[in-house]
């Protein structure tokens, strides 16, 4: 999960990183030959507890991964990573490189704004990190990138740079981040945005998001009230 959120970190960091994936050469070819990054399809799935069948909310935008898109769009992240970070770049999985074919074939968020694509989503979400970067703000931690990722898809963790909270600053500590350091005041300001606040909801609420009907294991503490996350 780390490589995760550090990569929606980068692109968030990097508004040309999601290009330079696009336009990857093993990328580019399979789009050109019309294979798909993601095939969507509709999916049900039954829990049993032992006692009874429960069957999940339909979650919107699922589907099938396409091995040469994802294995194409894993190695481009990888090499864009360790080219910009180096030695702080982590490797990367299936998981990242699916999700992101996956979040890169939504298209629109919302059904009634053709405008809310996952690239004019991440826009904002770039807006915003430059103008909480402005006046020579600049991060110390190597692992500065993950934590602007995981403040995108996790509002819970957000709701504590109030204050800010001690499970906040308990929580920082794991990505070297105390709260005097500049990294804490780009973070605050970036998620204090409102282009932040926009392209948070886009995510996690569109009509269209993967994340509308459930909750995933992508934050990093269960978020109160659906404590039964789904791996």
């Amino acid at each position: 999960m780390y490589d995760y959120w550090f990569t929606f970190g980068a692109a968030t960091m990097d508004p040309k990183m999601l290009h330079r994936i696009v336009a990857d050469k093993a990328v580019a070819k399979l789009r050109r030959q019309h294979q798909p990054l993601f095939q969507f399809v509709r999916r049900q799935i039954s829990d049993y507890d032992g006692a009874q069948w429960v069957l999940r909310e339909e979650a919107p935008s699922t589907g099938w991964l396409n091995q040469a898109a994802t294995e194409a769009v894993r190695d481009a992240i990888a090499a864009d990573l360790q080219k910009k970070f180096r030695k702080a770049a982590p490797p990367v999985g299936i998981m990242t490189a699916g999700r992101f074919c996956q979040l890169l074939s939504i298209a629109p968020y919302y059904d009634v704004a053709s405008e809310t694509t996952f690239m004019s989503v991440m826009k904002l979400a770039q807006k915003a990190y430059g103008k909480a970067a402005s006046g020579g703000l600049r991060p110390r931690s190597p692992k500065f990138p993950a934590l602007i990722g995981l403040c995108l898809l996790d509002g819970f963790l957000v709701q504590g740079f109030v204050g800010p909270s001690q499970e906040l600053l308990r929580i920082l500590r794991e990505f070297n981040v105390g709260s005097k350091s500049p990294d804490f005041q780009i973070a605050a300001r970036f998620t204090a945005s409102k282009e932040y606040q926009k392209a948070s909801h886009l995510l996690l609420f569109g009509d269209q998001s993967t994340w509308e009907t459930q909750v995933t294991c992508e934050q990093i503490r269960f978020w109160s009230g659906n404590e039964k996350a789904l791996p």
